[in-house]
């Protein structure tokens, strides 16, 4: 099993077991949504050990969610200067680097950014990166670069190379398969069947998307694992099935681009998708109004896509159920008449699995249960999350 990317990251001494007590705090946090916990402990762990890299690029990450994304753009520019020959460097600060550069909003610094990286990569002596371990990551940035010759020559080099880890032998079979496809001589093909989860959030999207992968489907939610950045149209060529909001915002131009694919509409009722929702993004970002999210520093993430993403389902709308109901309508708009067939309304609350799934997709039914991911948490134990200031009302 591959290591923690922090593990190796906590300095020896009294300050180590601060930092590690802290770094407990901070996750746990992280997992009930406490954002001014987890920046909190981010700048206490920064203050005990400045020279700890990855605080200073979670540190950078959420300011550039949540509060200053110029502030983040310095910080993250130090750290890739900082990351020069330096022993932390592994493929956890390496995916996290990765991450901070995709989420940036000034994408006109991107490409040099990633070049940067690869240059970083190239940097690390032998024992911080194995050659096959700085192979695989020097394929994720060309990847993220779509430098396809490049990535395809990264590719090579690791592909006939035995590597330990259970986490890069994943990122390695990914990249390969990827490799295959964008090798081939019929890419890119619109005419391969696509599929596409169209539901909004907390609709059991991530359930899904599991469950998508347990068929054998190859499957991004969300963003693209390898490379750090939402979904983009370029994947959609080198994966089977996507889904999360992203996807559900521009289904209608996915369903034009690819006419073969099917769409899966997740979802759930009104009434309980509204309790679920608000918690959330309250726990996320600190608001309880959709329309809040044009406020908010997010939406300039990801080179401005973020915004872009809120704006076709959410922050246009006073409340979570006016967004709610003009999603579905435009859904029950759009997949009426001839292309009725190409859409599947799966509730899984509502006892929908296996059986219905499998029947639209046309594939045999996996002798495991369906999977439940992010089943969520009691009201009751939610905290009123404080990003600056105070909560939005």
């Amino acid at each position: 099993m591959s290591r923690s990317p922090e593990v190796d990251q906590i300095p020896s001494g009294d300050n180590g077991l601060v930092v590690a007590n802290l770094r407990k705090r901070r996750i746990s946090a992280r997992r009930i949504g406490d954002f001014a916990t987890v920046m909190e402990c981010l700048r206490r762990e920064i203050e005990i050990s400045p020279d700890l890299l990855m605080p200073r690029v979670l540190l950078a990450r959420n300011q550039a969610r949540l509060v200053d994304g110029d502030e983040s753009e310095r910080a993250l520019d130090f750290c890739l200067n900082a990351a020069v020959g330096s022993h932390q460097l592994d493929h956890g600060l390496i995916g996290a680097l990765l991450l901070n550069v995709q989420q940036s909003p000034n994408i006109r610094l991107r490409s040099g950014r990633f070049e940067h990286l690869l240059e970083i990569i190239e940097s690390a002596s032998d024992a911080t990166l194995s050659e096959p371990i700085r192979a695989v990551n020097r394929a994720r940035v060309l990847l993220a670069l779509r430098d396809r010759q490049r990535f395809l020559n990264a590719v090579n080099e690791f592909s006939a190379t035995p590597i330990s880890g259970r986490r890069h032998k994943s990122f390695a079979n990914e990249l390969e398969k990827v490799a295959q496809r964008w090798s081939d001589p019929s890419y890119p093909q619109h005419r391969i069947s696509k599929i596409f989860v169209i539901g909004l959030s907390r609709t059991g999207t991530s359930s899904m998307d599991e469950a998508l992968g347990l068929l054998g489907f190859s499957h991004l939610h969300w963003r693209n694992h390898l490379t750090g950045d939402l979904i983009r149209s370029a994947d959609l060529f080198l994966f089977d099935a996507f889904s999360d909001i992203g996807i559900a915002a521009d289904f209608e131009t996915l369903a034009h681009q690819f006419p073969t694919s099917r769409f899966i509409l997740t979802t759930r009722s009104i009434e309980t998708w509204e309790i679920s929702v608000r918690r959330h993004y309250r726990q996320q970002l600190g608001i309880l109004k959709p329309d809040s999210l044009r406020r908010l520093a997010v939406a300039r993430t990801f080179g401005g896509l973020m915004g872009e993403i809120n704006a076709s389902l959410y922050s246009k709308f006073e409340t979570w159920g006016e967004a709610f109901e003009s999603h579905h309508q435009r859904v029950d708009g759009f997949f009426s008449g001839e292309r009725a067939s190409r859409l599947l309304r799966f509730n899984v609350l509502a006892g929908a699995s296996w059986a219905e799934l499998c029947s639209f997709l046309g594939v045999p039914m996996p002798d495991v249960p369906y999977p439940h991911a992010n089943p969520g948490q009691p009201e009751s134990t939610v905290p009123l999350t404080k990003v600056s200031g105070k909560l939005d009302r």
